[in-house]
């Protein structure tokens, strides 16, 4: 079966995680290495929006495909820090730097120039799942983050409730829990009001 033949048909066993509506900005020059990776976003069914040239913020979109060299990296590297979204990294190996630079900046993925057919939507598999991770943990450390100032906030409003009361402090945090299921509000608010309060 011809190449281009193979290209067109919907991708036989497409991962988990490319199964839902994407949509695609694609950073690229046109070209073969561009047409290569539109025919495989295709395959996906991609909502795919080529920018080139492109320099700024990036519009909101699920995954960016991005063409880098080293004479536009500090530009590209602007681009993509703000993005909010996957990105994988169309790149030369041979330059020197490429790597380490685009993992500071947070791509998920790589397509090494030349690209290989067989290679693109793994990696765009694989840039979708790490992003996917990525989020879910930020967003667990938000959460613990927040849960240890709500701590602090309670030890805080516990200090001096025990300074000012001449109580424990066990007996503070009763005496602070007590208070706020009196007044049918959470034992933070309480322990804010009285932080705040000082």
């Amino acid at each position: 079966m011809p190449d281009s033949a193979h290209r067109t048909r919907p991708y036989p066993d497409l991962p988990r995680n490319l199964r839902s509506a994407l949509s695609v900005l694609l950073v690229h020059p046109p070209g073969a290495d561009a047409g290569i990776i539109i025919s495989q976003l295709d395959r996906l069914n991609a909502d795919v929006a080529s920018l080139w040239p492109w320099s700024g913020p990036l519009p909101p979109a699920d995954l960016a495909v991005v063409f880098t060299e080293a004479a536009r990296r500090e530009q590209t590297g602007d681009m993509l820090h703000a993005f909010d979204g996957a990105i994988v990294a169309s790149v030369d190996p041979h330059e020197k730097g490429v790597i380490d630079s685009l993992l500071a900046v947070g791509v998920h993925a790589l397509l090494v120039r030349p690209l290989r057919i067989d290679t693109i939507i793994s990696q765009i598999a694989m840039a979708q799942a790490i992003h996917a991770q990525q989020s879910s943990l930020q967003r667990k450390q938000a959460h613990l983050e927040e849960r240890l100032r709500m701590r602090r906030t309670i030890e805080k409003a516990v200090a001096i409730v025990t300074h000012r009361l001449e109580l424990a402090p066990d007996q503070a945090y009763g005496h602070l829990r007590k208070f706020a299921m009196e007044k049918r509000q959470s034992l933070e608010a309480v322990a804010r009001g009285i932080v705040d309060g000082e």
